[in-house]
């Protein structure tokens, strides 16, 4: 009988069962649909003649779309599910939630919107239907994985310092000009929820990827390694908006208390 009061026979469960690798899947959906309410409101206050408020940063989403993109192909050369389901579920609403927070005057029927579809679904379509007509293209995929990873790394550490960077200095001037919509700061804590359950479940059982060396001195898995860069990433974001909400409510406290002099 399983015993689920011993650590050692739970953890072993979850590994065999991918429990982490789920919960971090469902945090990636609670993310991806948070991007997608966030763009909707945005986009609704469009529709209602008001002035939307700035929610994401400038060159944001194309950064999470670069961000996305190599770790899926590697996904699909070592044929993870979890890697592509997160990725491609991730991707698709990203999408979306780009579209509508570029609509400035609230059509989405503009020949750049258009377009946009277009290309994402040819590019969808015709992609799939050469990986599996060509297997030379399968094959240029599969030899060249370690590469993908590479660029997939490198992709996260870009992503962590211009990306998640921005949106530091960004969550910062928000709580300092005291706006305490807490919802973008609560998806930075499921984004780090994402990455936490995706480290614990790579590093007990790793990718079929060849590993990476680390300066010559251990090797990782290269999806544990994206993990840990995007937590890094994450933390950083997560304390400046703390740091700009303890600044911004102290400033608000001796406004006040210079009023009532």
């Amino acid at each position: 009988m399983f015993d689920f009061l011993d650590p050692t026979a739970l953890l072993q469960w979850s590994v065999d069962w991918n429990v982490f690798k789920k919960a971090s899947f469902v945090a990636y959906v609670i993310f991806a649909v948070g991007i997608f309410s966030i763009a909707a409101q945005y986009y609704q206050s469009i529709m209602r003649g008001q002035k939307p408020a700035g929610q994401f940063p400038n060159g944001y989403f194309t950064m999470l779309i670069v961000q996305l993109i190599p770790l899926m192909v590697t996904g699909i050369a070592i044929h993870d599910e979890f890697l592509i389901g997160s990725r491609l579920t991730t991707f698709v609403l990203v999408l979306v939630a780009y579209g509508l927070v570029s609509a400035e005057d609230g059509e989405l029927n503009s020949w750049w919107h258009l377009g946009w579809i277009t290309f994402w679904l040819t590019v969808t379509g015709v992609g799939t239907m050469t990986w599996y007509e060509s297997p030379g293209f399968r094959d240029f995929i599969h030899d060249h994985e370690k590469w993908i990873s590479y660029l997939s790394v490198a992709t996260m550490l870009a992503f962590a310092i211009k990306g998640q960077g921005t949106v530091a200095r960004t969550l910062f001037n928000h709580f300092l000009e005291g706006h305490y919509s807490v919802k973008r700061t609560s998806l930075q804590v499921d984004r780090f929820l994402c990455f936490a359950f995706q480290a614990i479940g790579y590093w007990y059982a790793p990718s079929k990827s060849d590993p990476i060396s680390i300066f010559g001195l251990f090797k990782v898995d290269v999806v544990f390694l994206n993990s840990v860069i995007g937590m890094i990433g994450v933390s950083v974001v997560l304390v400046f908006a703390l740091l700009g909400f303890l600044r911004g409510t102290e400033l608000r406290i001796l406004k006040r208390y210079h009023a009532a002099r």
